[in-house]
């Protein structure tokens, strides 16, 4: 598979999420920066440092993955000539039902003409607690 040209951070963070929504595993490491600078935080394991271990811990979540969309929200960014810093709400559904909410920082750097990402932190949002409303539906309510 060619690599793709990513023009802007935010088409890379577009190809990051379609790729993460498909669990198309070549085309999530794409758009990661190969290099030993990578990092990845996943909920509930330890970093995972360098392209390699980042491949495998995205292997094992997309192999595993429950839901079929990610919404993002409320994103914030901070950008220079060759980084942004993108502060992302991600919701999480499966059909219309939401079922997690995470708190996201993605990295991002102009390398070789091309963005890639170099760091993905995810962390539970806090406070936030799921109700069910019925069979397809589910509510959130912030404390």
């Amino acid at each position: 598979m060619s690599q793709t040209v990513l023009q802007t951070p935010e088409d890379a963070e577009e190809e990051f999420y379609n790729a993460f929504e498909s669990c198309d595993l070549q085309r999530m490491m794409n758009v990661w920066l190969n290099s030993e600078e990578s990092t990845c935080i996943h909920p509930g394991i330890p970093r995972l440092d360098g392209y390699e271990m980042v491949r495998e811990g995205w292997r094992l979540v997309l192999e595993n993955q429950m839901y079929s969309r990610i919404k993002t929200t409320d994103v914030r960014k901070v950008r220079n000539a060759h980084l942004s810093v993108h502060l992302v709400r991600e919701e999480i559904k499966m059909g219309e039902k939401l079922i997690g909410v995470m708190l996201v920082t993605n990295i991002y750097r102009k390398v070789k003409g091309s963005w890639k990402i170099v760091s993905h932190h995810a962390s539970p949002e806090p406070e936030v607690e799921y109700e069910e409303v019925d069979s397809s539906e589910s509510e959130v309510t912030l404390h």
